[in-house]
């Protein structure tokens, strides 16, 4: 078996299942988090995704990618796609016993030369990296979190200065869009952050599944508060932003699709790859889609 003799997990649970079967539960070295092992039935078909991606939308992380590669190719793991250096982080593909492609990647993002000058000294790590970040799924209660890092990534965004002129006012207006925003996904299941080392968002990435865009009647409602919020910040401006906000819905393309919806990262730790880490999980969930 490839992931306990090659790759090194541990096997958590055999124990007998149905009639003639197993349930197989294995994990990294670390204990988290466990896979459930199950053989590919003759008829299914492996989902066809291109051959740069991988076709488990199941992420590992690595302390030293580099060192990885080098113990698993010594161990027989093929990786067609050997530790490379992208815009986003460093990541690898490697393959299990039946082909199929999983993705590597490095734990930590390492600051430029120009990021660290002006990065909070608490939010690096002695070695001079940005304290490592795991891509999660944000909960409704993270909304909030959330909405305050969106705000603060987009407070200069031309079109937003357009909308709301006044400084402090486009604050709390952004303040109150992005948190409803990132309510609305997060009750769908499709926002995801950048959690720190912290425990804290460090960046936030809003999608939209399928037919979910423009949103519903329902939606719309359950909305209606933040929505006032935004009204209470910037009565002048309310009623640009509702007509663009319409113009937007008007004009979205009809057919199916994942739509990105918003994305920010907090100006503090901006340009360390974090955004494209943010994007990640769920291009390959739309690759396979």
């Amino acid at each position: 078996m490839v992931r306990t003799r090659k790759i090194g997990f541990e096997v958590a649970t055999d124990a007998p299942y149905n009639e003639g079967g197993r349930w197989i539960e294995v994990s990294p070295p670390d204990g988290t988090p466990l896979l459930v092992l199950s053989p590919r039935r003759a008829d299914e078909p492996r989902p066809e995704v291109p051959d740069e991606l991988p076709h488990s939308p199941v992420f590992f992380t690595c302390d030293d990618i580099e060192k990885t590669h080098r113990e698993l190719s010594e161990r027989g793991v093929a990786f067609p796609t050997p530790p490379a250096k992208m815009e986003f982080g460093w990541w690898a593909l490697f393959e299990d016993d039946e082909g199929t492609r999983l993705r590597a990647r490095a734990a930590r993002l390492r600051a430029t030369a120009e990021d660290k000058g002006r990065l909070d000294p608490e939010s690096m790590t002695q070695d001079n990296e940005v304290a490592p970040a795991r891509i999660v799924v944000v909960t409704p209660r993270q909304a909030t979190a959330a909405g305050g890092i969106l705000a603060r990534s987009h407070a200069e965004y031309p079109s937003f200065r357009h909308l709301f002129p006044d400084p402090g006012r486009r604050a709390r207006a952004l303040a109150a869009i992005f948190t409803g925003v990132a309510r609305d996904a997060a009750r769908l299941g499709s926002a995801y952050g950048a959690l720190g080392s912290d425990g804290e968002l460090h960046g936030v990435a809003i999608w939209l599944p399928p037919g979910r865009f423009p949103w519903s009647a329902v939606r719309q409602l359950r909305g209606a508060g933040w929505m006032l919020s935004v009204l209470r910040a910037d009565r002048g401006s309310f009623r640009a932003f509702m007509e663009t906000g319409a113009n937007g819905a008007r004009l979205h393309p009809p057919d199916q699709h994942w739509y990105l919806e918003t994305m920010g990262v907090d100006p503090a730790v901006q340009r360390q790859g974090l955004g494209g880490r943010l994007i990640e999980p769920m291009l390959t969930i739309a690759d396979r889609d």
